[in-house]
């Protein structure tokens, strides 16, 4: 009996130790599902940002626009103070010194 008490002990001490182990593994194995899914989601995003942008590319690739209408409106833009202050404005000014969409 005293045989069988003993051989039971060593094999409890080695099934605690299995135990131990499989709780540190399990561990391991939900911090790698965190990070997966953050990258995952990582991806994802950056999967659905790439494809507005290549939508972008597509939607710009059939209508050209002239570098000289570029520069046309460019000119304009410029010219009616829309990013830049009027040269009349000061600081406290109740007019905005940049577009207020109106």
């Amino acid at each position: 009996m005293l045989k069988q008490a003993a051989e039971q002990e060593k094999i409890n001490i080695k099934m605690e130790a299995l135990k131990a182990e499989v709780d540190k593994q399990d561990q391991d194995i939900q911090q790698l599902q965190r990070q997966l899914k953050e990258a995952e989601q990582i991806l994802a995003t950056a999967i659905y940002q790439a494809k507005q942008k290549l939508e972008s590319i597509a939607q710009a690739n059939k209508k050209p626009v002239p570098s000289e209408e570029l520069i046309k409106f460019a000119h304009r833009i410029s010219a009616s103070n829309a990013v830049c202050a009027p040269l009349t404005w000061q600081q406290g000014d109740p007019r905005r010194p940049y577009p207020t969409g109106k």
